[in-house]
């Protein structure tokens, strides 16, 4: 029962506690308990052995398995690799690549000296502005953070089209700014505002504006239907002064396939993500997606 309840939690704990070494001490911890009346029982029928043995044999036991990958090839490790393009309108600039994270505390480290020069040459990203000004699934920045952007040429427009973001602002009594955004992409998008002085005072989405902690608004947009249409997500906020705020929209392009296919990881959609497939070694196994982000200041 107690694994049952720790090993899910520890599995999405993310990477700031090392969910095997937590476990390991659980499992110990219940097994030292259980034991507990034997040990009472067998008191004084066996020799005793010294502290010191004991303390070097875990010792020994540690170092020897420090430096090893709990992952194996019936095992691998899961990894999140996105092809992203970013698009940064206010400060005409752009730029893509391969966005790759690894959910443990263990992040991406086994992959470096195997003879990848790019895998070599990566360092974790900076995660300094709105939620890493990177296309997050859900709002997971504050655990995982040690993931590796790769410069890669763009992928070709999906089979949505282009992924596109209007916005038009205007006065609104009360010294409110109405701005009103139209949003056209496929049918998983998503946008995360910027508002540590909480001025986004209504919107259309709800009755009331939930912030994080964080003092951010993570904002999931999903329709169903064919996978190849194209959606319009249509909303608008009403912000106190003329400070702008920055927001991230973003786009998520999933391209599964069936049972038995090639592409059944997502990972053959773009010549990036599979030239990643291919350089992995087989104890890593990806699931991969593309992202389109414009960052605006509205």
């Amino acid at each position: 029962t107690t694994l049952l309840i720790f090993q899910p939690v520890m599995g999405r704990s993310g990477q700031r506690l090392p969910s095997d070494l937590f476990i390991s001490l659980v499992v110990g911890a219940v097994t030292s308990i259980a034991l507990m009346p034997l040990a009472s029982v067998l008191e004084g029928r066996r020799p005793r052995v010294p502290a010191a043995v004991c303390l070097a044999w875990v010792v020994a036991l540690v170092a020897a398995h420090a430096g090893v990958s709990p992952y194996t090839t019936d095992r691998p490790k899961k990894i999140i690799v996105q092809h992203v393009v970013r698009s940064f309108p206010d400060e005409q600039r752009s730029d893509s690549g391969l966005w790759i994270n690894g959910f443990d505390a263990r992040g991406l480290r086994d992959l470096k000296g195997l003879g990848v020069e790019e895998f070599d040459a990566a360092k974790p990203w900076p995660c300094e502005k709105l939620y890493c000004n990177m296309p997050w699934y859900f709002p997971l920045s504050d655990v995982i953070f040690k993931g590796w952007y790769i410069p890669k040429p763009p992928f070709d427009t999906p089979p949505e089209g282009d992924f596109s973001v209007s916005v038009q602002s205007a006065q609104t009594e009360g010294g409110f700014r109405r701005v009103a955004m139209w949003v056209q992409g496929p049918s998983h998008m998503a946008m995360v505002v910027a508002d540590p002085d909480k001025r986004l005072f209504k919107w259309s989405l709800t009755d009331t504006v939930a912030h994080r902690s964080d003092e951010h608004i993570f904002v999931f947009f999903s329709a169903g239907g064919h996978l190849e249409g194209k959606r319009q997500w249509k909303l608008w906020f009403d912000i106190q002064g003329d400070e702008p705020l920055v927001v991230d929209f973003y786009s998520n392009h999933l391209r599964f396939g069936q049972q038995g296919d090639l592409n059944i990881d997502g990972c053959h959609s773009t010549a990036a993500m599979k030239w990643l497939r291919d350089s992995l070694p087989d104890t890593h196994e990806p699931i991969c997606w593309s992202n389109s982000l414009v960052s605006r200041a509205i």
